[in-house]
């Protein structure tokens, strides 16, 4: 994968094609799980029960004329009540500087923008106790000297606070807050013509204690009870990789404990798996050899079945 999970970090770093947080987008009160459609590089916001039903689009379609990505990257609060969301406001041309946290009901309503910069903001995650947000931010995206950070703030949006900041060709994404509080794993990713680097660390929500937890590793999803995180990894060269010009392996989903120990592959597939996100009733430990309950975004090859379809 040593294309593929830079070609990630671009996405998610430009915010093309809704990616989602790897965690909080099931909502552990209401059962439903709020998800990003893509409509011409314009993205909504949509909530459905787990059985695919009742599906219920949050914001707004693309304005006329609209070169901008919309909104996206729902993560719900500990409560169900209300959303976390990336929005690029009402611009009509894509501009990364415009990218910033907003918050609205659970049912659409009260929208309201959490932060004012002239950086990307990205992929929110909720502190367990509903009181701040944890969250990337990408400076001068696309030039020589780009940096990325992982930063919480309150929801009322005061007291903003980096935690940590890595500059070109290091990248620091995927913040996910632990439910005990106590911390935030996130992804760290070295890129280079020669080689990729990846890992998931582990620092205190206080800024404090920024430790590696296990390399070739990224997207950390905390299980309810914080003592697994499901994470994904090529480690085991299983698939090719699906980005366009990507060399390496597809990704599959993995489980460890929080030290890093007791690593084990969750998925066995040709395809691409990412973005792992925990039921919210998951409670216990899975067993070695059984399944466990998340939910995985999965790609796979497109192959053509014949011109002139209509499909």
């Amino acid at each position: 994968m040593r294309l593929a999970h830079a070609a990630l970090l671009i996405v998610a770093l430009t915010a093309c094609g809704g990616a989602l947080s790897a965690d909080q987008f099931t909502n552990a009160a209401g059962g439903r799980i709020a998800f990003a459609v893509n409509r011409g590089g314009w993205n909504e916001i949509w909530t459905m029960r787990a059985d695919g039903k009742g599906r219920r689009r949050l914001t707004r379609l693309a304005p006329r004329g609209t070169d901008a990505s919309g909104n996206q990257q729902p993560a719900w609060a500990p409560l169900g009540d209300r959303i976390a969301y990336i929005g690029s406001a009402a611009r009509r041309r894509e501009s990364e500087s415009d990218l910033e946290l907003y918050l609205m009901r659970a049912d659409g309503s009260g929208k309201r923008r959490v932060t004012s910069n002239q950086a990307a903001d990205l992929l929110p995650s909720w502190s367990p106790d509903g009181a701040r947000i944890a969250f990337a931010r990408g400076f001068r995206i696309g030039s020589q000297d780009a940096a990325t950070a992982i930063y919480t703030i309150g929801v009322d949006g005061r007291e903003e606070k980096e935690l940590v900041r890595a500059s070109i060709p290091t990248f620091v994404l995927d913040p996910a807050w632990s439910p005990d509080g106590r911390s935030i794993a996130y992804a760290r990713t070295t890129y280079t013509r020669a080689a990729t680097e990846y890992g998931i660390y582990v620092i205190n929500s206080d800024g404090s204690s920024d430790q590696k937890l296990i390399g070739r590793a990224a997207e950390p999803a905390w299980s309810p009870d914080a003592k697994r995180i499901a994470f994904v990894s090529d480690r085991d060269h299983n698939g090719r990789c699906l980005f366009h010009d990507c060399e390496g392996f597809a990704p599959e989903v993995y489980l460890m404990r929080a030290d890093g120990s007791e690593v084990r592959r969750v998925t066995h597939s040709p395809a691409t798996d990412v973005n792992p996100a925990w039921s919210p009733d998951e409670k216990a430990l899975p067993s070695r050899g059984s399944a466990a309950k998340t939910v995985t975004t999965r790609s796979t090859p497109f192959v053509p079945t014949g011109a002139g379809s209509g499909n």
